[in-house]
């Protein structure tokens, strides 16, 4: 998930725990006992959108903090050159080079020196890389 996408569900669920905010203090005044249930059912969803909310902000947080610490690794494999930026779990996307912190290859790099080969070991079988150079994104 990128940024903006997180920032733009953060907005969204405000919205929506605005609303239930309302329904509940309505449901507060007009509430009978026989209408308890429905008290219970949006003080159930008001739950529900503040722990995603309060995920989503500590997501975002963490993306702002891998932001500034941010590298990218140059590297060989099997002759080509490619590029890849170790990211927040949320942010992968393997078509776009973002790996996550998690995966092997990602282990390995952060070991890794520059001129270095090394291997790992994957589901798939074992890969061999290069490690050509290291930037600051």
């Amino acid at each position: 998930m990128e940024r903006n996408s997180v920032e733009n569900r953060i907005i969204e669920l405000k919205n929506q725990l605005l609303t239930i905010v309302d329904k509940i203090e309505i449901e507060r005044h007009e509430s009978k006992e026989d209408e308890q249930g429905i008290l219970d059912e949006l003080l159930g969803q008001k739950q529900i959108l503040e722990s995603e909310l309060q995920d989503l902000e500590s997501t975002l947080c963490e993306i702002k903090i891998d932001k500034s610490t941010t590298k990218e690794y140059s590297l060989k494999k099997d002759g080509k050159k490619l590029k890849v930026t170790i990211v927040h779990n949320s942010l992968v996307d393997s078509t776009k080079g973002l790996i996550s912190k998690e995966c092997p290859l990602a282990k390995a790099l952060e070991k890794a020196k520059v001129g270095e080969s090394f291997k790992i070991s994957t589901p798939l079988g074992d890969s061999e890389y290069s490690l050509l150079s290291i930037s600051k994104k």
